[in-house]
């Protein structure tokens, strides 16, 4: 943590990140006190990680390639810690920008979050890449964003993008992370993003941490009039992850679709906090989170609805479904609903369970061996949220990284 407090004590420029300052000057760092951080023992975790040396003989493992790489259409933007390292030519109406420090509304935000390393982050972020999408363009092919991590002596890093998407255009954006597979390190990315009116986004985040790793990633987007948005974000690995997901529905007829799956092993953290703010009548959001927990793995939901008083004829649904594949394991949920209107459809909805003995009977009792028939459950379970993903490529590197096949496929062997 020294070497983060390091890193911010610096005199800020903008009256937003000095106001991040004075907040985390009178409330400190979080700790379980910290309603948001009850479960989520984040200092800790990074005071034990940063501080243990890499294993002996540590390098690079080479991670999968990114989804949609092997596409020679797709547009690939290659970031390598804070900095772009490249990219293949831009299309027409695409614009990339490298800036100094963040955007005053990105550290606003921030402030506004009330979230301690948001304010950490609008402060030690030192540079930002801000990507414009032209109104009315309509990319056909995904952007690939490729985070990298080469150097494994930097165990510090700020990523942080604003999106910028003009009226009536529509992206696919992929984000993926490579990083040093044995190497600690602590990130804090940022992703903003402004959908103006009649604008659409599928967006996925792929996530695929090292055991050493600390990951504590804020996104925000605010979504104008009949703009509308898909994020999926997969988590996949053994490191210690937090998701910080806001959404704005500002506009009439905006909606947003937030889908989450998680598959943890060793004693991998995963922490999802969602917070949807419709202030706008006749807006629509959907969520739907599914965690697969091995081991001593755990889990973190907190999702919050929150419907102002104008936001009349809104409809929100919330679902988070955990499976338990250790007696060890461990899911915290905590839906949340705050409703300011009358005309209103909500609701939500958390589970937790093990494996169904009476459903591994049943495929036995058929010819299915154990191992197969545990593969059959465990692909069944997360063939809900693989349905809502559009793009073939990401579809097949995500089932590659789950390490399942298809539910389908097993039954019709």
């Amino acid at each position: 943590m020294e070497a983060l407090r390091q890193r911010i004590q610096r005199p800020p420029n903008a009256q937003a990140q000095r106001q991040c300052l004075r907040l985390l000057e009178t409330k400190g760092w979080p700790s379980a006190k910290h309603e948001s951080y009850r479960y989520t023992p984040l200092l800790s975790h990074i005071e034990s990680s940063l501080v243990a040396p890499a294993p002996s003989g540590a390098g690079a493992t080479p991670a999968a390639p990114a989804p949609a790489l092997d596409d020679p259409s797709a547009w690939v933007l290659r970031v390598q810690d804070e900095q772009v390292l490249d990219s293949t030519p831009c299309p027409a109406g695409l614009r990339v920008q490298q800036k100094k420090g963040l955007s005053t509304t990105a550290a606003q935000r921030l402030a506004q979050a009330q979230d301690p390393f948001g304010w950490a982050h609008a402060l030690a972020c030192r540079t930002s890449i801000r990507i414009d999408i032209a109104p009315d363009t309509q990319l056909k092919t995904p952007l690939v964003i490729q985070h990298q991590a080469q150097d494994p002596t930097k165990k510090h890093r700020y990523p942080h993008i604003d999106l910028h998407i003009g009226a009536r255009a529509q992206l696919t954006c992929i984000e993926h992370y490579t990083t040093h597979q044995h190497a600690p390190y602590y990130q804090s990315s940022g992703f903003f993003v402004h959908a103006e009116e009649n604008a659409s986004l599928d967006h996925y985040v792929l996530q695929c941490d090292s055991a050493q790793a600390t990951d504590i990633r804020h996104h925000f987007l605010q979504l104008a009039k009949e703009s509308q948005c898909r994020i999926y974000t997969c988590s996949i690995g053994q490191g210690f992850q937090r998701n910080n997901l806001h959404v704005a529905l500002t506009g009439p007829h905006s909606q947003a679709h937030l889908y989450g799956l998680q598959r943890s092993y060793g004693q991998a953290f995963v922490d999802n906090h969602t917070y949807v703010c419709h202030e706008a009548p006749q807006t629509l959001s959907k969520q739907s989170y599914r965690s697969l927990l091995h081991q001593r793995a755990k889990g973190v939901f907190s999702g919050r609805i929150y419907i102002q008083t104008g936001a009349q004829q809104t409809e929100s649904y919330q679902s988070q479904v955990s499976l338990l594949l250790s007696d060890k394991a461990r899911m915290h949920a905590q839906p949340q609903l705050e409703i300011y209107a009358d005309e209103v459809r909500c609701s939500h909805g958390c589970t937790t369970r093990h494996i169904d003995p009476q459903q591994l009977f049943y495929l036995q009792s058929r010819g299915i061996p154990l191992p197969e028939a545990e593969k059959c459950l465990l692909a069944a379970f997360v063939e809900e949220s693989l349905a809502d993903i559009r793009l073939p490529s990401v579809l097949s590197y995500i089932q590659a990284q789950l390490g399942l096949p298809n539910a389908k496929d097993l039954l019709s062997t």
